[in-house]
């Protein structure tokens, strides 16, 4: 006979023994079949949202292309380096950069198109960050280069003419076009301050106290990152050690006398937020393609924003379809008010337990870009480099720390993994439910690796602790730290 105790330390992640499978006439097998394959196309439609929005308003090219925020980043890093008496170089290689852009040569005779304007904007800044690191020799060769082409768009020809004013003739007094700093961005005030002592310019001293608070900000968070790191490795070992010597016991239950309604309602809150993001997603999409004025743009991204907080709302739907409260606090995993302290406790440890999962994650995602040459991107990456303003970083934040955390996790680590647990052990409910919460996210194919590990990890904790405060505090704290790091580095 099998005691309560021995199902809590079974190491086979089995589904528990003592279930007991609903009554046939409410579980709805057809019903359930439907709802997931629903919820599967409404994933999918989520996943290729942009490709639809993009075919049915093609994205207008934008009028000149920017800085890469990759180069912005690591020319700002080794300036700082450079102030603060560090090699500066370490990992720049300049030459490499070089080597990604289509040859001068080639230019020369290219038939004027938006990629031959956005190739020599992109060898203009190399001569920028050239000059910056001691090479003024080859920037000036590059200028004189692009200036001896016959034919060279109107921007083109006066960005030539302002560098050439910069670092050929030395004139730094004449103000610099507003559209030179409107195309070259940070490096149009790297340009214009160029070899002025910054006790002389307050413009140089901003730019170089910036470069060094990035360094700064990358040593503390590397820093942090080795200690976390060892401790992750150390708590993930006692974790497997304890786990195989049963000493770990999962507190996620299916109650015996747990009504079928509940095992449908639970998946249908799945179904209903993939379908409701599948629509936000897309107008989303089609928002950022269309061609409105900035306050009718302003006034759509509100609505939709408004919207996406909504869908915290349909959290209650089982309770609408008629599940018991006491049924419904535990698909959902909502504690007991005195053990909340503890659960974070909790959550906090497993994250640093399991996040060697996660690096394996990461790493497998870095050889699958690197191989397949991937851009992946994010929508609040391209905030973060654009200079989100106060508001909008409150925004980014609420949204990172806040709604993602308790929305997605009562979503995916909530019903869906209940609902998974009626029917496969552990370990093939945290597959799946980490697989889906990874392809609705927005960076791309490659980065379903370290996405679907946190989603797992999340999934792990529900399972040790039983209720969703420890995942939905790994979530936020995971989310707070790329914020922050992203915050100093990238913004």
């Amino acid at each position: 006979m099998t005691t309560p105790d021995d199902q809590s330390r079974r190491p086979d992640f089995a589904p528990p023994p003592d279930f007991a499978p609903p009554d046939p006439a409410t579980r709805e097998p057809r019903g359930v079949v439907v709802t997931w394959l629903i919820a599967l196309l409404a994933c999918l439609a989520i996943i290729s949202s942009g490709w639809i929005a993009r075919t049915i308003i093609p994205p207008a090219d934008p009028p000149f292309p920017g800085p890469d925020p990759g180069i912005v980043l690591m020319t700002r890093v080794a300036m700082g380096m450079q102030e603060m008496g560090l090699p500066a170089t370490t990992g720049f290689d300049l030459r490499a950069i070089e080597r990604e852009l289509t040859p001068l040569d080639e230019l020369r005779d290219a038939p004027e198109s938006r990629q031959r304007t956005g190739d020599l904007a992109a060898h203009l800044r190399l001569a920028i960050i050239l000059a910056e690191f001691g090479d003024a020799d080859a920037a000036r060769g590059t200028i004189e280069t692009i200036a001896s082409f016959d034919e060279l768009p109107e921007p083109i020809a006066e960005d030539v003419a302002t560098l050439h004013r910069f670092y050929i003739v030395g004139d730094r007094d004449t103000p610099f076009e507003s559209g030179f700093r409107e195309r070259h961005g940070w490096f149009a005030e790297l340009a214009a301050t160029y070899q002025i002592d910054r006790a002389d310019s307050a413009e140089r001293a901003a730019i170089l106290d910036d470069a060094v608070r990035r360094v700064v900000a990358l040593f503390v968070f590397g820093g942090g990152f080795i200690i976390a790191s060892l401790a992750a490795l150390v708590l993930f070992i006692i974790a497997i050690v304890l786990l195989f010597g049963r000493q770990i016991r999962m507190r996620h239950r299916i109650p015996s006398d747990e009504p079928g309604i509940v095992n449908i309602a639970a998946l249908e809150t799945f179904t209903l937020f993939v379908v409701a993001f599948a629509i936000i997603k897309f107008a989303s999409s089609l928002l950022e393609n269309a061609n409105l004025s900035e306050g009718t743009l302003a006034l759509a991204g509100i609505a939709l924003l408004g919207a996406q907080w909504a869908l915290a709302l349909l959290v209650l739907w089982p309770l609408l379809r008629g599940v018991p409260l006491r049924h419904y606090t535990n698909a959902l995993g909502v504690p007991r008010l005195l053990h909340i302290p503890r659960e974070i406790f909790a959550g906090i440890a497993g994250y640093f337990a399991l996040l060697p999962i996660v690096v394996l994650g990461f790493f497998i995602t870095l050889g699958l870009t690197a191989i397949f040459d991937a851009q992946p991107s994010h929508p609040i990456q391209d905030e973060m480099a654009a200079g989100a303003d106060p508001l909008m970083w409150l925004l980014i934040f609420s949204l990172a720390v806040i709604w993602a955390p308790f929305v997605e996790e009562a979503i995916f680590r909530g019903f869906l993994y209940h609902h998974c647990r009626r029917f496969v052990g552990i370990i093939l409910s945290a597959l799946v439910t980490g697989f889906l919460f990874a392809a609705i996210h927005p960076q791309g194919w490659t980065f379903v690796p370290v996405l679907m590990a946190l989603g797992i990890n999340f999934a792990i904790l529900r399972a040790w602790r039983g209720t969703l405060v420890a995942p939905i505090t790994a979530h936020a704290l995971h989310n707070g730290a790329i914020l922050t790091l992203a915050f100093f580095l990238i913004a």
